[in-house]
């Protein structure tokens, strides 16, 4: 059963009356001009989202370097627009029920106890104990039948302050070697901000030039789900009210076809069968990276 609060206590729901533009900066931004104010930089993010298509020209013919950059994020709205990429990382995007969104919502730490370990304390986040839903008083067949699994982790996450994550995967090399053809990932926002992520098509040979991340959008509404062998890398915010949580999200531990998980999950950054080094040594940043960093992404310390 659905806990009975009828309120969501994470009040970050993206309002666009709240990001008018005004004078200079409006006309500058209907120029296609540079954008200056957080509130610019936000509404120009929410012009692309609602009007991809009316806005390809301007960005195929921009001098706007945030404009050029944000165009570069993959949005992953729908599974039919974005076929080819999701066969090319093994991955699926479906629909979430707003119903279950918002009842995990309400279930989400009011406040974050832990951060994540090694290169990222940036990043809250609060593991459940148990699999599946029943303990947060949600039916986890409402889980199941999206993802097609009975067996199901979910940990809630938010970003204090954008710090991109190193290239990593979610489990010790030898556990995805022995369990990773059953195992999967999966994330999805938990407010209307959505959410960011990096990816990489992964490559094994160790010789392989670098290979650079592609950084992608999952709304609200959707759920992005990955093998667990999926190289990638969260910690990004784009949420602008300091008193609420960074673009509050979940990520799911998921088991099919007989697979198990571990209760506990151990971050990996180094290359399989190297653990002296880094995977973010070949794995480098998405190119649109440092401009969205400076111009984009929320830092609040």
């Amino acid at each position: 059963m659905a806990p009975n609060n009828n309120n969501s206590k994470h009040n970050s729901h993206f309002q666009l009356e709240d990001l008018t533009i005004h004078g200079e900066e409006e006309r500058t931004f209907k120029n296609n001009s540079h954008i200056t104010s957080k509130q610019g930089r936000a509404l120009l993010w929410h012009e692309i989202l609602e009007n991809k298509n009316e806005t390809a020209y301007l960005i195929d013919n921009a001098d706007n370097e945030l404009l050029q950059a944000l165009s570069k994020v993959r949005i992953l709205n729908d599974a039919s627009t974005n076929d080819s990429w999701l066969e090319r990382f093994g991955a699926s995007l479906f629909d979430i029920p707003l119903d279950l969104v918002k009842d995990l919502e309400r279930c989400a730490p009011e406040n974050f106890s832990a951060r994540v370990a090694d290169f990222n304390d940036n990043l809250f986040y609060k593991m459940q104990d148990e699999f599946g839903m029943e303990h947060l008083g949600l039916n986890s067949e409402d889980m199941q039948n999206i993802i097609n699994s009975d067996q199901f982790l979910i940990s809630f996450l938010s970003t204090e302050t954008t710090t991109p994550q190193p290239a990593h995967v979610d489990f010790p090399w030898e556990f995805l070697d022995e369990q990773g053809h059953s195992l999967e990932i999966g994330v999805f926002p938990l407010t209307t901000e959505g959410m960011f992520l990096q990816v990489w098509a992964r490559n094994d040979d160790p010789s392989s030039v670098s290979i650079e991340g592609e950084i992608i959008y999952i709304p609200y509404g959707k759920l992005l789900t990955l093998p667990a062998s999926t190289i990638h890398g969260g910690g990004f915010r784009s949420t602008h009210d300091c008193l609420n949580h960074g673009n509050l999200r979940c990520h799911l531990y998921i088991a099919r076809n007989g697979g198990r998980l571990s209760r506990f999950q151990t971050n990996k950054y180094t290359e399989p069968g190297n653990k002296r080094k880094e995977l973010a040594e070949r794995y480098i940043d998405a190119s649109a990276m440092d401009t969205l960093m400076h111009s984009f992404f929320v830092q609040t310390k």
